[in-house]
């Protein structure tokens, strides 16, 4: 695409806007069917888009940095308008110079460079779901001790996880390049197939497997299974749903496996008979009553409980 002076009006979709940093998005340039760029912003406005995918490819580079001129916000997104840096507009009246060395950017100006190569990324996808698919098999065994720090990082305790684990009724399945957490329909559904959700080190999207295998349904990571009648605690993710579990059996932990899925989930779970005590998620969400708390930041195992409204402790 041919960038004229003043730019072109875009519309980027993004789940959140942080005061500053980058966010993954598709660009929106070229056709991208996977997030292949990065947002970045200042003081909570996107000031730039960088695009890692085709648009580099084209000029043969690592990646292409575009200036944002404008930017508005819109309903799950921002409209901006991008030019590129080599097309970056002269001021009017402007006087031709003769030109210096340029002045290196300061370090809070530069891209950090990308640690994610996206074929090897595939590649592990790829190899990921083939080890989950030889454990079902019983080809294979489970790989905890890989997972030990990460598991320690999101404030699981692997000793009681290893301890409690039986009395989960969908535990954790460990792969040494993922961990697998089966999914279950809301309202259940035996007839469905198994879907299993792929989580992976920080800097990897997590994906779902099979793909493209949701029929319409909301899905959660329920490691305590669903039961209508019964208090139901819905989160974002599944390393919250499974705190959960291991600190008490007095409710059911939903995880809905994104911040985007979480009213629809704490809506089929109300529909299906369970009695939606709590909602919570990193950001505020159209949930009547959820609460914008990140879990992963809620150090201590009896606060949680609070949150949740269990002052008895755990069971």
């Amino acid at each position: 695409m041919s960038f004229p002076t003043e730019g072109i009006d875009v519309f980027v979709k993004i789940s959140r806007s942080p005061e500053s940093g980058f966010v993954s998005c598709r660009c929106p340039i070229h056709a991208d069917q996977t997030p292949s760029a990065r947002l970045s912003f200042r003081e909570g406005r996107p000031v730039a888009m960088f695009c890692f995918g085709a648009c580099a490819a084209k000029r043969g580079a690592r990646l292409v940095r575009f200036q944002v001129l404008r930017a508005e916000p819109g309903e799950g997104g921002w409209s901006i308008r991008v030019a590129s840096e080599s097309a970056k507009p002269e001021r009017a009246g402007a006087v031709r110079r003769k030109s210096k060395k340029p002045t290196p950017p300061s370090l809070d100006q530069q891209e950090p460079p990308s640690l994610v190569i996206q074929e090897a990324v595939e590649r592990m996808k790829v190899e990921a779901v083939t080890q989950l698919e030889a454990l079902l098999a019983g080809k294979r065994r489970e790989t905890p001790e890989a997972w030990r720090m990460w598991l320690r990082i999101k404030r699981i305790d692997p000793e009681r996880l290893e301890r409690e684990q039986r009395s989960l009724e969908f535990p954790p399945i460990f792969l040494e390049l993922a961990i697998a957490f089966p999914l279950t329909p809301i309202p259940p559904d035996p007839d469905l197939p198994a879907r299993y959700h792929l989580r992976f080190h920080a800097g990897v999207k997590a994906i779902n497997h099979p793909p493209n295998s949701s029929l319409g349904r909301a899905w959660a990571y329920a490691p305590r299974g669903f039961q209508a009648g019964l208090p139901v605690v819905v989160v974002e993710a599944p390393q919250h749903a499974l705190r959960i579990a291991l600190l008490t059996d007095r409710v059911l932990p939903l995880a809905a496996m994104g911040i985007g899925n979480v009213p629809r989930l704490a809506q089929a779970a109300s529909e299906a008979g369970g009695v939606v005590i709590r909602v919570f998620a990193d950001d505020p969400v159209a949930v009547p009553g959820a609460a914008g708390v990140d879990l992963d930041k809620v150090d201590s195992d009896e606060r949680l409980l609070r949150l949740i409204g269990l002052r008895g402790g755990a069971s």
